[in-house]
This record gives C-alpha cells, structure tokens and sequence, in this order.
C-alpha cells in the first residue's frame, strides 16, 4: 500500500513491537504531505492514554518540520471503550481487551460483504469480549508459538497463545477465517 493511500492508522497498545513503527509512518507522511503527493489528513486512532505518548515520542524523535504536521493534519484520536467511529466508510466499533500488561483495545467492524471482521488486540481471546467476537467471519488472534513450541517460548508468561489456542478458539467460536500473527524475537 503506497503511503499516499493510508489515512487511517490504529495502534492497540504502547508495547514497543506495536507502537514505534508509528513514528515511521508519521514521519513518512509527514514527508509526503510537505512534498504536496499526499491528500488529506492522516488519523491513528489509539486508547486515550496513548496519545500524549505518540505525541512525545514523535516530538523527541521526528524533525520539527515534519513534528508540525501533528495536530494540524496528522491527527492523534483517543478512543474509549465500545466507541464507534466511523472508518473508510465502515461503523469500526473499538473495545478494551481487558489486558493484565497494558491498556490495550482491539476493534471489530462488518464488511461490505456483511461478514463481520474483529482485531482481538495482542493478548488471548477474553470472555468479556464475546459480542465483538461472536459471529465473526474474519477473527484476527496473536499466535506467540506452536503449541510443540510453548516450553521453549513461554507464550503463557508473556500473556500470549499458542496457534492451537487461537485455532481452537476460532473452532469452539465457529468461526471460519483465522488470520493469525505476531513476533517472537529469535527468529
């Protein structure tokens, strides 16, 4: 996706696997916003808690030619729990996933094809966020290892799931498309 193409940027959480490429993007378009190739406004929306720590990073870490671009049209929008906003056209509904680390949210929305789609966040599946995972036809889950992995990984200390978990999770749940991902830093 070309950079002049993103206007909407969501951010679950302040980890830093989830949060500093954010400052790329901010200083991507930045740049093409100056150069006059990018129309609009850029908004990522986060937790309202994470906005003042976008905010400073980028401000300590960014030129100020391009810094000035935030707030004015690069916009930083906090969110609260079981808002809704609306996004490429889409009612995008954002929910907190109820973490033990960090404030972290997920957020689900219905497709033009009517099958509904949820980002679960970072963390495992939690009870409390079963209206925004019933029904899903499109279930976005972290998968920290494979199940054969999990004494080398510890997915468990680190509040993951392994892909038998998130498999099980989509089996149990009926849902029929499971896109799965995350990072494990040996590999």
């Amino acid at each position: 996706i070309p950079v002049h193409a993103i206007h909407d940027i969501f951010i679950s959480h302040e980890h830093c696997d989830h949060l500093l490429g954010v400052v790329w993007m901010i200083r991507m378009i930045a740049t093409a916003m100056k150069k006059g190739s990018y129309e609009g406004n850029c908004t990522i929306y986060c937790h309202r808690g994470l906005v003042s720590v976008i905010d400073t990073i980028a401000k300590l870490t960014i030129q100020g030619k391009f810094y000035r671009m935030v707030g004015e049209r690069i916009l930083l929008e906090g969110v609260e729990d079981r808002e809704h906003r609306k996004i490429l056209e889409y009612d995008v509904e954002f929910f907190d996933i109820h973490s033990t680390k960090a404030k972290q949210y997920g957020f689900t929305t219905v497709l033009d094809n009517g099958r509904k789609l949820t980002f679960l966040g970072d963390e495992p599946y939690n009870e409390a966020n079963r209206t925004q995972v019933q029904g899903c036809a499109w279930l976005l889950h972290e998968a920290f290892c494979m199940d054969g992995e999990a004494a080398k990984f510890s997915p468990y200390e680190k509040h993951h799931s392994t892909v038998k978990d998130a498999c099980e999770l989509a089996e149990r749940m009926r849902i029929p498309r499971l896109v799965l991902w995350h990072t494990e830093d040996s590999h």
